[in-house]
């Protein structure tokens, strides 16, 4: 008995398998392919990946050029004198010391902003030399 039931069972299972696929299975083999051919089309703009800009940026406004760094060491030097100086405004205000404070403050936002200055120079000179000082 178990034998005949056996084959019945592999000849359906081989009709099944060449049954052409219903609608459901179509449509999954579609999204398939379509979802195949987009990852080779990323894979393909991935190796030709550039700029965005191209050609048309700026050589002055690059992050690593000598303008923005210029404009990044003053925002550094201002941001520094102002934020202190308003601090030693503010506490002279609020001690009724004017203007000791802000003159204190003020010389502490100096000494900030070269301080600022100076680690912006140390990590431009580490990116364009190998460590040690030498190029």
């Amino acid at each position: 008995m178990s034998g005949p039931r056996k084959d019945r069972d592999h000849a359906g299972k081989q009709e099944a398998d060449s049954a052409p696929p219903d609608d459901e299975q179509r449509v999954f083999l579609q999204e398939r392919e379509a979802l195949k051919a987009l990852d080779a089309r990323l894979k393909k703009a991935r190796e030709h990946e550039s700029d965005p800009f191209g050609d048309r940026l700026n050589p002055a406004r690059r992050p690593d050029s000598a303008q923005a760094m210029a404009w990044r060491i003053s925002v550094e030097i201002v941001v520094a004198l102002g934020v202190c100086g308003f601090i030693g405004w503010w506490l002279d205000k609020w001690f009724d010391t004017k203007p000791w404070l802000m003159v204190v403050f003020l010389l502490l936002g100096f000494g900030v902003g070269i301080r600022n200055v100076y680690r912006i120079g140390r990590d431009a000179m580490d990116e364009g030399t190998d460590g040690d000082g030498r190029e």
